[in-house]
């Protein structure tokens, strides 16, 4: 009997270790839910690596590992019962060593991280069931240390109640144990540097020296911990079984503060759109989390800083709550300091979910953390993990913060930041923006190309009440009925806008679509004459139409970096400031406009911009995000032709509270509005500044205007008329 209980309680164990052998994944390949571990307080806090020592402790260089908790059973319960957290755990370089262990040969495959838990170690949540995702190690100026312990442990990483091995000769053979770290444009020294023999529950020692082929050059690089083991026992440590590679990232800090030259924090700060425009969430289609703008910047703080995050045009959708946005925050750091990032509320409620503390300013709680390495090009990574709060901006990584902007109440948002070590020198990050208000959006259009949020392009129509009336010194409407003849008239809610679709130009025309949106019935007048007549049959008036519908669209253009326009450009572009991405892309490609009711050249819309005096960028919102470049901007379809003798489509640019608009008129009055717009090469001779400068506005003394020159009439049709003109006269 007991002999049977003995097999039974064996074939148990093996039945176990075999469905979760079966039933794991590859290493570095876990899939998700993968769930922050459930307190912070739990993960590692990572400290100043460098940096004045008066009173401030500094750690020096760090190590962590990411792991997973709860690991083992996650196999057996397939339920939101028992999800497998992610959790960080290190030390101080090389005074708190990593210890690890596994046994490679008899169960499961991966590499475990011993330490003793928080919480009390039950069935459900062993304490050496840890398998490592990640290594990270922190050190300055391209030199620190890295002590490890591996241990052959079998029964240890079975749950404490399978104290029964398989077999007594599994459970106590001794076996080789070795650790093999290598790093690229490091030189990495093991001590002790052979393979030790190691018996069941002991464990091997070794330090790893590193030294950085350039320690000026500071960042992250990828490497391996290769964590090995055999039963072999002959003396020239040969016949290795197993082993396991795990990603380790060595990150190479600057040995000071952020305000030295040239040693700055790197913030790139995207806003999205997160609105619940509507009770129950988002506008049904919308992409969720679509981008609206994008920052990049390097700052030491150590004086104020500012940036303008443009315009945020406030659409309020079929009269629902008024659009939210987020920020979202990405912080490089690659100096040994630690930064504190502190938000001033100046709304005086508690604290929210993105806040520590009191009241303001208070600190800014961070998303998560991730590794100094572009993601999609290290799979092996995870894509983030946590960190103790009080981390904030940590030494060699990427902190992510994300908080709602309230455009209710401001046009700013303010942050104070200073190092850990000096709280008493702390400056002032002001985000600037400007809410232009007074839209209702008429609908949205995606390509049909939208996957996830990725589109060619999208366009949002919309009303709006002008902001300069009659009561101001200006006056919009007014200025748009001396540029159109006749004054505008705009469809309001209830106009269900449509009418868009891809369109084929050219082959290297890039994004392209039609707008052949029908003008709302009873909205405005053909432009032909109607007569009227008395009772006799006599003419007593000619109507015609005495207004023209106008349909403002925020356009927004999303070209892939892989388009054969921008490659071999686009590092130029990516490195460009805000203020001159615009300038750099308008060297080789443009925004062009075509207008089927016209024979005019199609228009080069920002050469036309700045023709009129106006800079392009005034009009067009240019940044990439994602490996995409976003042209936004907003054009006023209008259903008319040029007021202008002879001329029929037309291009101006109005002003409205400040803001400029483009003016497009597509050539003709016939109940749509109907324009065509695609991106491409600017096209020969290109001029300094914008090329194609042909598309010039007519001066004082040419007679007409706007209509074929403000739509792109190429120079030589010019230069060849007026030449044909001078033959004629001296034959």
């Amino acid at each position: 009997m007991k002999r049977n209980m003995r097999s039974l309680r064996g074939l148990l164990v093996i039945f176990l270790a075999g469905a979760a052998l079966w039933g794991s994944d590859a290493h570095g390949a876990l899939p998700d839910p993968i769930h922050p571990y459930p307190k912070s307080d739990y993960q590692y806090q990572l400290r100043d690596v460098s940096g004045p020592r008066d009173g401030h402790t500094i750690a020096g260089a760090q190590w962590f590992a990411t792991s997973f908790e709860n690991w083992f059973w996650r196999i057996f319960h397939e339920d939101d019962t028992h999800p497998r957290y992610r959790r960080t755990r290190g030390g101080e370089a090389p005074v708190v060593p990593m210890v690890t262990s596994a046994d490679l040969l008899y169960d499961f495959e991966h590499v475990y991280i011993d330490e003793p838990q928080p919480y009390p170690v039950t069935p459900l949540y062993d304490s050496y069931m840890d398998p490592i995702e990640s290594l990270f190690l922190v050190i300055p100026e391209g030199r620190g240390e890295l002590r490890v312990r591996f241990a052959n442990h079998w029964a240890r990483h079975f749950p404490y109640w399978w104290n029964t091995p398989a077999s007594p000769d599994v459970a106590s053979r001794d076996i080789m144990e070795d650790v093999l770290v290598s790093v690229p444009e490091y030189d990495v020294q093991a001590h002790p540097d052979v393979p030790q023999r190691v018996a069941q529950g002991a464990s091997m020692e070794r330090t790893f020296r590193f030294l950085a082929a350039h320690p000026d050059e500071h960042g992250s690089s990828l490497g391996h911990a290769t964590f090995r083991q055999s039963a072999s026992l002959d003396l020239g440590y040969k016949g290795y079984r197993e082993s396991i590679k795990i990603p380790l990232v060595v990150a190479n800090v600057f040995d000071g503060p952020a305000s030295e030259p040239g040693h700055e924090l790197y913030f790139d700060m995207t806003v999205k759109e997160t609105s619940g425009d509507l009770p129950g969430g988002y506008v049904s289609g919308d992409v969720v989390g679509d981008v609206v703008t994008r920052t990049k910047f390097r700052w030491g703080v150590n004086e104020n800083k500012t940036r303008d995050l443009g315009t945020f045009f406030i659409m309020a959708p079929y009269g629902g709550r008024m659009p939210s946005y987020t920020l979202l925050s990405r912080i490089t750091n690659r100096t040994g300091t630690r930064y504190r990032v502190q938000r001033y509320d100046t709304l005086d409620v508690p604290a929210s979910d993105d806040l520590i503390g009191g009241r303001g300013p208070r600190d800014l709680k961070p998303l998560h953390w991730a590794y100094d390495l572009t993601p999609d090009l290290y799979g092996s990574l995870p894509p983030h993990f946590q960190l103790d709060p009080q981390s904030q901006v940590a030494p060699g990584l990427v902190t992510f913060y994300e908080n709602r902007i309230d455009t209710t109440y401001g046009s700013s948002e303010s942050f104070r930041l200073y190092p850990f070590p000096s709280p008493e020198k702390p400056h002032d990050l002001r985000l600037f923006y400007r809410r232009v208000g007074g839209m209702t959006r008429l609908g949205r259009v995606y390509s049909p190309s939208l996957s996830g949020s990725r589109y060619r392009w999208r366009l949002t129509a919309f009303g709006m009440t002008f902001a300069d009336v009659v009561k101001n010194e200006t006056n919009t409407e007014r200025e748009l009925t001396l540029l159109m003849g006749k004054p505008p008239v705009m469809s309001r809610s209830g106009y269900a806008f449509d009418g868009v679709a891809d369109k084929y130009i050219k082959a290297d025309a890039l994004n392209a679509f039609e707008i052949d949106s029908l003008v709302p019935a009873g909205l405005v007048s053909m432009d032909t004459e109607v007569l009227s007549r008395d009772a006799s049959g006599d003419v007593v008036s000619r109507d015609v139409p005495a207004q023209i519908a106008l349909l403002p669209v925020q356009i927004r253009l999303c070209i892939p970096r892989q388009e054969q326009l921008l490659v071999g450009r686009w590092d130029e572009l990516d490195r460009a400031d805000e203020g001159q991405l615009l300038d750099r892309f308008a060297q080789f490609g443009t925004i062009w406009v075509r207008s089927s009711a016209t024979n005019e050249f199609d228009m080069n819309l920002l050469s036309a911009l700045g023709n009129r005096g106006v800079a392009p960028r005034d009009c067009v919102r240019a940044f990439i995000h994602d490996d995409r470049l976003y042209l936004d901007f907003i054009v006023l379809l209008a259903d008319a032709k040029s007021p202008k003798a002879k001329y029929t489509a037309f291009c101006e640019v109005v002003k409205d509270d400040g803001v400029p608009y483009i003016l497009l008129g597509d050539g003709a009055a016939d109940g749509k509005w109907n324009l065509s717009f695609y991106v491409a090469a600017t096209g020969p001779n290109p001029q300094p500044g914008y090329p194609e400068s042909s598309d010039r506005r007519p001066g004082k003394k040419e007679e007409g205007g706007g209509g074929c020159n403000a739509w792109g009439i190429a120079l030589p049709a010019i230069a060849g008329l007026a030449l044909a003109s001078i033959l004629r006269r001296r034959r």
